[in-house]
């Protein structure tokens, strides 16, 4: 007979261990069967459905959130040959992009894409997590994705991680599922924090070596098409940490607990950003969601009505409750601009990041050649962040402003994209639409000009010698200061 002394203390067989497994796992039986009551999942659905309703008639969708800077990349990015263009740290070609460009022609204003896009990808996202899954799942992902409102309306904010690794789980045979995880991979680079519990499960090592191949694979394709953005290395980095509690999980057969665990949390940072005014939620909500996933098993696809009757009725929601108060101003304001530059034939002007796309699109409605250098305003320097290489631009006497978007930049960047007083000598500053600004300068901007690379190639070497030279800042090397102003 083995005495207590000898039991162990720690791994799977630990009595302790064996006793938290047992609790928690009855509990989550217990909070999973309670779900999976057709009655608890509709009366829970209609009370998500009532909350959004409230919600937005308070506080209507701001349609301005889908037409500056980053979410134009979908609709900007078909504009420009695929290898002239510094792609966002998750590219997003698949599915977001293939659905933008498939709908182009039918809608070729950036708004309404975006729209239709946004919409497309939510209501396919949520038949297929139903027919596959279960309502139950499809409801709990609709409740994460309203936390924050109609968010998940913008496409390319990462909400189609959950049908992503639908598919990964669907994917049959082995072949098919490397590929699946190429694909999604080089698509959307947070997919790796959920995919990394698929990976791992139990009967499937023997499939491990091709499957993190295609992980491989997929990264460098991000690495090369993005030009390595600090964004891949910090997640990297958080995959690696991450991977260690994984492994543990399950080790000690905790990994449902992990899932719901890391889900929980991610809300609770959700939410919590919501109340400190920064907001992860476009990141944090669908990787949560993306990890309930994981939860449930897959089965032969059974279609219900409900599934489509949901999304419809928060369609209508949104439609009633969308406000499109700030989305007409600024619109107004690249109006104003183009009609001062036509007027004086001028054909090239300096914008910061966030105007930049909209004034491309407010050019190309009136069919206007307009060159656009997007500057960092705070070092004086153009460069092409999230933008073709067509962004480099010219230098020019004249730079633009919106003052009504400088009020949503956060301090820490305020400088980068609002700052015009201190880069030149500035003759004239005119007011446009009483909100956006007209700025000349004596001599030309930026003061360091840097000529667009010739491709990809090119891209990655000056990418590399930055950050040599910032390591260089960092340890104090001789001349890397005064070398990372002209980076």
């Amino acid at each position: 007979m083995t005495s207590r002394a000898s039991l162990p203390v720690f791994g799977p067989d630990a009595p302790l261990l064996d006793r938290l497994r047992t609790v928690s796992d009855r509990i989550l039986d217990q909070i999973e069967a309670w779900f999976g009551r057709a009655l608890v999942q509709d009366a829970a659905i209609v009370l998500v459905i009532i909350a959004l309703l409230t919600f937005s008639l308070m506080h209507g969708f701001d349609l301005s959130l889908l037409t500056n800077g980053d979410v134009l990349y979908p609709v900007h990015v078909q504009y420009f040959p695929l290898f002239d263009y510094q792609a966002p740290p998750s590219s997003g070609w698949f599915p977001d992009v293939l659905v933008h460009l498939a709908i182009a022609p039918l809608f070729p204003e950036p708004l309404a894409q975006k729209i239709v896009a946004g919409w497309i990808l939510f209501i396919a996202s949520v038949v297929a997590v139903g027919a596959f899954k279960n309502r139950a799942v499809a409801w709990l992902m609709i409740a994460i994705f309203t936390i924050t409102g109609f968010g998940f309306v913008d496409s390319t904010s990462h909400y189609t991680l959950p049908v992503m690794i639908l598919m990964v789980q669907l994917a049959r045979p082995r072949w098919l599922k490397a590929l699946v995880i190429l694909l999604v991979v080089s698509s959307d680079i947070l997919i790796l924090l959920p995919l990394s519990v698929m990976l791992l499960e139990r009967g499937e090592e023997r499939y491990l070596p091709e499957r993190l191949l295609a992980v491989a694979l997929g990264v460098g394709w991000e690495a090369v098409y993005g030009e390595v953005w600090q964004a891949d290395i910090e997640l990297a980095a958080a995959l690696v940490l991450f991977l260690a509690p994984v492994v543990i999980a399950r080790k000690l057969g905790f990994s449902r607990l992990l899932c719901w665990g890391v889900a929980a949390a991610l809300i609770a940072i959700s939410v919590l950003g919501l109340a400190g005014h920064f907001s992860p939620a476009r990141y944090t909500l669908p990787v949560a969601a993306a990890f309930v996933m994981l939860l449930a098993p897959t089965r032969r696809p059974r279609f219900n009505w409900r599934l489509l009757a949901v999304p419809a009725a928060m369609l209508a929601v949104f439609s009633a409750s969308a406000d499109d108060h700030q989305q007409l101003a600024f619109a107004r304001e690249y109006d104003c601009l183009l009609d001062v530059l036509e007027a004086r034939d001028i054909h090239t002007i300096a914008a910061d990041h966030w105007t930049a796309k909209p004034i491309f699109f407010a050019a190309k409605a009136r069919d206007y050649p307009l060159t656009i250098t997007q500057v960092d305003f705070e070092r004086n320097i153009n460069f092409n962040g999230l933008a073709p290489y067509e962004n480099f631009g010219l230098p020019t006497r004249y730079a633009f402003r919106s003052n009504k978007m400088c009020g949503f930049i956060e301090p820490g960047t305020f400088a980068m994209h609002c700052e015009r007083d201190r880069i030149g000598e500035v003759v004239a500053r005119e007011l446009l639409c009483e909100s956006a600004e007209l700025f000349t300068y004596a001599e030309a901007i930026p003061r360091t000009y840097v000529t667009p690379p010739s491709g990809k190639l090119e891209a990655l070497q000056r990418r590399f010698d930055k950050a040599v030279v910032k390591l260089g800042v960092l340890f104090g090397a001789p001349g890397a200061a005064a070398a990372d102003k002209g980076l």
